[in-house]
This record gives structure tokens, sequence and C-alpha cells, in this order.
């Protein structure tokens, strides 16, 4: 690193950028390398003494500071892990069919957009012990990588391991010690992933979960997640409480929560109670609050959260595949949009329904066209920074005077984490290869 001393109190601090090479391939393309335990660091700074602000301490020296970073210039950038999260319920096995005869042209667009170097793999929406774990037909292709699989041999073995699961999901066996999700507890086993050790551990052992790499999870299912309720017209589900059930309680009443269906009509999905206990146990505050009710805890926004923190300055994204709202489904079982996933992606920017219609019509050329455009968004996603490290701390008080511009534009879409001393872009969206994202703040020591 570069430290040169300029007139008038001011230091420019440049990060000599290279072109860095790991395990063969090359990272970089402007931007250094780093893996999830590193920093993505300014490549300059700017950093110039000023005079203290009334109500400021005397005792300190206050800086103007200005910190630059880039972003690649093309996508993959980054290697990328990529996991299709999926509701193993009995109702699935034509989707299942259908994302697996449209894998080939999935992986064939994230290729032409430049990403190389990545892995497939498939979780279930389970809560006992396969939950947040990689599932394979056989040991050792849990985590499909094309370090050492060619594209023909990843879209077959992904193929088996989606017939694995769907051969498999019910059977006492496959389920394990599963509590009474019903295959449907998708955010649950994704969360689980990134925040349980045991489960991260295990999949990094398969090959997912890399160091270097950035995460991607896309939902697949034909209804809600168990864990989320019918939606208000904001698909807000932050607010949602869940009332105290038991066996002999009505749920429909007790929980507020029953599935839409085509007819408009509202019905109880979980008239036993079994699957809104595990909302209670798995996705709810521990405590009841004033009115009896158990509050949600794994809210859309802690599953972004969780998940940028996890990975670091590495690139993050979610995206669904599922009914869209609005639109129509089938009228047999519980069908319904999955608005639960379809909320975590929108707070990621993400506002594109990959739509299960398709897949459940038999169009099949639709759906393949379709997870092209999934392929395409996702490749550039992964591929962009949206985490920046200070080079120095932001004055206490001074928080709310950080400014962001991306290309000389300003933006408000952004929050400062104290704890890890960076500024976290609310998505992508803004952001484009080869832009410059300048940070302005307030230091003091």
């Amino acid at each position: 690193m570069k430290i040169k001393a300029l007139s008038g109190g001011a230091l420019v601090v440049s990060a000599a950028l290279f072109l860095s090479y790991c395990g063969g391939e090359r990272y970089g393309w402007g931007l250094s390398a780093f893996t999830r335990s590193e920093n993505n660091d300014p490549t300059s700074v700017i950093k110039k003494e000023k005079d203290p602000g009334t109500g400021d301490d005397p005792l300190l020296t206050y800086y103007d500071v200005t910190n630059t970073f880039d972003q690649p210039n093309s996508s993959g950038n980054f290697p990328v892990d990529l996991y299709f999260v999926l509701d193993s319920s009995g109702s699935m096995s034509q989707e299942f069919n259908a994302l697996k005869n449209a894998i080939t042209n999935f992986l064939s667009t994230m290729n032409s957009q430049g990403i190389v170097d990545y892995c497939v793999a498939a979780m279930v929406g389970h809560g006992g012990a396969r939950s947040g774990k990689v599932q394979g037909a056989v040991a050792g292709q849990e985590c499909l990588c094309s370090s050492n699989l060619s594209n023909s041999q990843i879209v077959s073995k992904f193929g088996q391991n989606l017939q694995y699961i769907m051969d498999n999901h019910n059977k006492s066996w496959f389920k394990d010690t599963e509590p009474s999700d019903g295959g449907e507890a998708l955010v649950y086993s994704a969360h689980q992933s990134f925040t349980n050790s045991n489960a991260t551990t295990y999949n990094m052992a398969k090959g997912c979960q890399r160091a270097n790499a950035g995460q991607a999870y896309v939902f697949v299912a034909d209804e809600n997640d168990i864990g989320g309720s019918l939606s208000d017209s904001n698909n807000l589900l932050e607010a949602q409480s869940y009332g105290h059930a038991s066996a002999n309680n009505n749920c429909s009443q007790n929980y507020k929560f029953a599935e839409q269906f085509n007819s408009g009509n509202d019905s109880p999905r979980d008239v036993d109670c079994l699957e809104q206990e595990f909302r209670k146990e798995f996705y709810s505050k521990a405590t009841p609050n004033a009115m009896g009710e158990y509050e949600l805890e794994l809210t859309p926004q802690k599953f972004v959260n969780d998940l940028k923190d996890f990975n670091n300055a590495l690139p993050v994204a979610v995206s669904t595949i599922s009914y869209i709202p609005g639109s129509s489904f089938p009228t047999g079982g519980e069908n319904g949009p999955l608005y639960f996933g379809i909320e975590i992606a929108q707070l990621m920017g993400n506002n594109t329904i990959t739509d299960l219609a398709d897949a459940t019509n038999g169009n099949q050329s639709a759906f393949n066209a379709s997870l092209s455009t999934l392929a395409d968004d996702l490749s550039e996603t992964v591929s962009l920074v949206t985490t920046f490290h200070l080079s120095d701390a932001v004055c206490s008080g001074y928080e709310d005077d950080i400014s962001v511009k991306i290309e000389g534009v300003s933006t408000s879409a952004f929050s400062y984490v104290a704890a890890g001393q960076k500024v976290v872009l609310d998505s992508a969206n803004d952001l484009d290869f080869g832009d410059e994202v300048e940070i302005k703040f307030t230091s003091c020591e």
C-alpha cells in the first residue's frame, strides 16, 4: 500500500491494483482478491485534519476522510456457490422434473456471463438433522463443482440429487429427527446453513461455502414457507405474530394463518397445529408479547443481515422460483406464492420472480427461458461488491453524516455497521461493473 503526504495536512493512501492468482484461477480485474475472513479495503484514502465542531471533544483530532472503492470490470470476479433450497413436500415432483430439465440452460447462461468457477447444490426445507446441509444421492457428490466436473456431469449428477430427494423425502430415515415442518421450512433451513456451525462445517467439508466465493440462494416452492403468513400488500412479514396453540386449539383462528386459494377463500392449512408449533419453536421469539403472541424472530431482514454478515465483503444473492402473487396457480392442495422468500429477495434488490406456473403448466421452454434470465441476474449480483470496510472508524455522533456516491451520484440506500467498521449497500441495484464508490465520513482520534 502506497502512502503519500500532501500539503494541507492531507494523506492519500492508494492500494496497488493487481491481478491475483489462486488455485490457477484469476481474480481481480481491478479488484484485489479476498476471502470471507478478509476485508474489502479502499483503493485510495484521503484523510485531512479539520477544525472540531461545536460540542466536539477538544482533546480529539478530527478528520474529513474519503475512501474510494472500485467495482470489478466484469462478472466472474468471484467464484460462486449456488444453492437451490427446495420445498420437499410431495406436491413438488412435477416442478423438480422441470428444474432438472432447465438446469442445462441455467449453467450455460452463467458460463456465458463469465461465471466459470462455481458449485451447485441442493438443500431441503427440513428442520431436523438435514437442515441447512447440502444433499446428494451419493456421498461426495452433494456439492457439484466446475473445478472437477464438466457442465454435463454437473447437470447429470444434480438431476440425480433432485430425484434422490423426491424419492426419499417422506421416508422416516430421510426425515430423521425432523420436526413437523412438512418439508416447507425453506427459510429456516437456508438460515441454518450460515448460522449453525455444524451445518456450515458439513457443507465446507463437501466443497461448498468456500471462503472465497459469493453465496447465492434460490428458493423453490409451490406454497409459502411455513414461517410466513398471508402477506399484506407490502409483503411485510416482520410484524407477524403467532398465537400460542396446542393440538386441541383451532389453528386457523388462534394463529391467524391460512393459505390463500384461487377461490379467494381462506382455509386453515394446518388444522392439527403441528406446522404452527414448528413456527413458534423455530421462527419466533421465545417469550410471548402482552397479547400472548409469539412475534417473528427469523424475519426477512434478519435473514438478509445474517447472510451478509456471514460472507463479510463477498457478494450474496437471493432469488425465488414461485407462483407470482396475483397470478393463477393450481387450486388443488396448498398452492400459493412463496411470500417469505419473495420478501427476502426484494430486500436484496431482486424484484424478479421466476414463475413456477410455467413448470406446472408443462411449458418447459418458457421455464427454461425464465431460468436463463435468473442465471443472468444472479451472475451480475454475485460479481458486485456491496460491503466496504472503511480505513478509519466513524467518529461517534457523526454516523448520520456519512455520504455515499456511486459514479458521482449520491445514494441513501446503505447502512453503517460500527462493529465491523463498514458501510453496506442495501443491494447491488445501483451498481455496475467498473463503478467507483466514494464514501466520505468524519473520523477522530
